[in-house]
């Protein structure tokens, strides 16, 4: 019989669900002196018309979809369960399952809810613990509608975006703190994987953002420990079942610069947002994440 390719699309609770108030992202927003540019408001209103969002997906010949639970709505305070919450997320992901499609479950995407920001984020004492706390009670009450599960969406790009760039919250731009957070969020990644086989049988694992980094002169040795801290430490054994490669684009390596890159050379194809147009990065970011050592399906 011919294999069956999963076909679908993915999508970021927060960009979708609308009204996610009590988390991080929603307070960067609303902050004139952060570099967001709009709230996220209401979104496509997916909390409510999910139904309709799957019926048509399905029509459109999509088996396979991939979501994100919000934190904050589940936890809205520390080792506080909503059951309203999770009853929410039963029922959306009991009609994603009975509209014929597999579900992809990420259990942080991005935002964080604002008690756990408060505290310090990924850089407070007991960061990973706390992570791990709710992947358990998540996977206790929703594992058997979770076939597949990843633990953090592009860790990496948490941490540079987050602690080094500064256009993600915390709105942070330190070298020290964004090696140490990426170091954070890989041993919250395993943390997750232990608590998620503890409580469900889900097949779980890791979504990494695979940018194809070029150094603007020459492989130095700077160039491959920034290569390291946003590609290979990623790939060298992160755990798991499963490991999910997403390519956006090219970049240009600049250790020099202050958030390390280099616009694109002139002449290069942009998107709208201004990045490098380069699709033979996906072949060779799948083939580097498929090397020897590193685990991937």
């Amino acid at each position: 019989m011919p294999r069956r390719v999963p076909l679908g699309l993915g999508h970021l609770g927060h960009q979708v669900e609308g009204g996610n108030t009590n988390n991080d992202w929603w307070d960067f927003e609303h902050d004139p002196a952060s570099l967001a540019r709009a709230s996220s408001g209401d979104g496509i209103d997916h909390y409510h018309r999910y139904a309709e969002d799957f019926a048509l997906l399905a029509s459109l010949g999509h088996n396979t979809h991939r979501l994100s639970l919000e934190w904050s709505r589940i936890e809205p305070a520390p080792g506080e369960y909503s059951s309203a919450a999770i009853g929410h997320y039963r029922r959306v992901l009991t009609a994603l399952r009975d509209s014929g499609m597999t579900a992809f479950v990420t259990l942080h995407h991005f935002t964080l809810p604002r008690w756990f920001a408060a505290r310090g984020g990924w850089l407070a004492p007991d960061a990973t613990g706390v992570f791990a706390r709710y992947c358990r009670h998540v996977s206790a009450e929703l594992g058997t509608l979770m076939p597949f599960v990843c633990t953090i969406n592009e860790p990496q790009m948490v941490a540079l975006h987050g602690y080094l760039e500064g256009y993600h919250p915390p709105g942070v731009t330190n070298v020290m703190k964004w090696k140490r957070v990426g170091g954070v969020l890989l041993e919250a990644h395993r943390a997750a994987v232990a608590a998620v086989r503890d409580q469900a049988g889900s097949r779980v694992g890791l979504a990494v953002q695979l940018p194809l980094l070029a150094p603007v002169d020459a492989e130095t040795p700077a160039f491959l420990d920034i290569r390291h801290e946003i590609v290979d430490r990623y790939l060298e054994d992160p755990g798991g079942d499963w490991l999910g490669v997403q390519y956006y684009r090219k970049q240009w390596v600049d250790p020099a610069a202050p958030a390390l890159f280099a616009p694109p050379p002139a002449g290069t194809a942009l998107t709208q947002m201004g990045w490098a147009v380069h699709p033979d990065g996906l072949r060779e970011m799948l083939h580097r994440a498929a090397e020897p050592g590193c685990r991937s399906t």
